[in-house]
């Protein structure tokens, strides 16, 4: 079971592996089983975690190659993963998270991988088209070697979920300065380093990141230490 916040995606997931009551009683989605938690396992919900898992920005270009990590902070126990995608991306649509499938079209969905207690699998993952994206990872308790990540195949599979991020055009230029806390402006003469001003006679956008940066296109405002903290802003 995965405890997050419908908007933000919280990337603790929390389980009750070993004390949990769970009891299939009816089907959904096709054939896959839906299962209660029982009392002693809500009990447990509040102060129990198995895992987590991010990516390593927030901001990122289509067609930008990202990476993402997932953590297995149990002590003794082995969780699992698929096998041939380990998460999906799925995309914020103003309402809900939808299911945009993994990056490998996969043939076939492959046994799932084990993730020993106390370490971690990284995996790379495409940036898709602008919007505001998550990945998500199902993720397997006692789980068989030899065959999928599915509910028979294991005592029941839950979903870990990394924050939010960004994917913008990569032609974005302005929406990569102030997602980065930079701003545009018709009269800059061009873009500011490290906040000090330009001088000409033309009329001439640019991009300003502070006393402490400069802007990078398809990146933003980048902090560079050679910055004097703007002393001549």
């Amino acid at each position: 079971m995965t405890i997050s916040n419908a908007r933000s995606g919280l990337t603790l997931a929390r389980t009750t592996s070993l004390i949990a009551d769970w009891t299939t009683d009816r089907t959904d989605r096709g054939d896959r089983p839906v299962r209660r938690l029982g009392l002693l396992g809500l009990v447990a919900l509040t102060s129990f975690s198995f895992g987590c898992a991010e990516t390593d920005r927030d901001l990122y270009a289509s067609c930008d190659v990202g990476t993402t990590e997932f953590w297995n902070t149990l002590g003794r126990k082995v969780v699992w993963l698929g096998g041939c995608n380990t998460f999906v991306q799925e995309r914020w649509d103003g309402v809900q998270w939808v299911n945009q499938d993994g990056d490998i079209a996969c043939f076939w969905e492959g046994f799932a991988q084990p993730v020993p207690a106390k370490e971690s699998r990284s995996t790379s993952f495409t940036a898709r088209d602008p919007g505001t994206w998550r990945l998500a990872y199902e993720v397997g308790f006692n789980c068989q070697a030899d065959q999928p990540l599915r509910d028979q195949f294991c005592s029941h599979v839950t979903q870990v979920v990394t924050d939010e991020f960004k994917v913008l055009a990569a032609d974005d230029d302005e929406g990569f300065c102030t997602e980065t806390g930079g701003d545009w402006n018709a009269g800059y003469c061009g873009d500011l380093f490290c906040g000090q001003p330009n001088t000409c006679l033309a009329i001439i956008p640019g991009y300003h990141c502070g006393p402490d940066a400069y802007f990078v296109p398809g990146e933003g405002c980048v902090e560079d230490p050679a910055c004097d903290g703007g002393a001549n802003e």
